[in-house]
């Protein structure tokens, strides 16, 4: 409301007090909405290279997530509902390098877009498994089980990218 009304200073003082009390606790959703709030709020004030720190941050919560998610459907609708942080992040990129065709922040905003894409896709091939069984012969069993262990360890990249 703060924000609404106008009151710069003691709206980043009440995102400030939202962070501070997410980060010890643990609560990462009360965590991660604080940092896309607060990250929207210094967009609209021009200040976007410390909104695009605060939604880096975002979703790397988002990702810290995902990987503790167990089953396929709570990953995707997980990822589903934070589509709009990585857009966010895409926007803020795109600002920043306004008037430099190639910029590096051009380069990070298609590396964060990418990034969501591939995590969506890991997500959906991840949960999903299906067992031939003898149905199929064993050097295509065999190069299944070579594609979904590289797969994995893409993942396992992806997430330390």
């Amino acid at each position: 409301m703060a924000a609404l009304r106008g009151e710069n200073e003691r709206a980043l003082a009440l995102f400030d007090s939202a962070i501070r009390h997410g980060r010890p606790t643990g609560a990462t959703a009360l965590l991660r909405q604080a940092l896309v709030d607060k990250a929207q709020f210094l967009r609209g004030l021009g200040e976007l290279r410390a909104a695009d720190s605060l939604l880096a941050e975002a979703i790397d919560l988002v990702e810290s997530v995902l990987g503790r998610q167990a089953g396929e459907d709570l990953r995707i609708g997980f990822l589903i509902d934070k589509k709009s942080i990585y857009a966010a992040r895409v926007a803020v990129l795109h600002d920043l390098g306004q008037g430099s065709a190639g910029s590096p922040e051009h380069r990070e905003a298609f590396h964060v877009a990418e990034r969501a894409r591939a995590r969506a896709l890991l997500d959906v091939v991840s949960g999903t498994h299906v067992d031939p069984g003898t149905a199929v012969d064993a050097p295509a069993r065999y190069r299944a089980r070579r594609l979904a262990a590289r797969m994995s360890a893409l993942q396992t990249d992806l997430s330390q990218a």
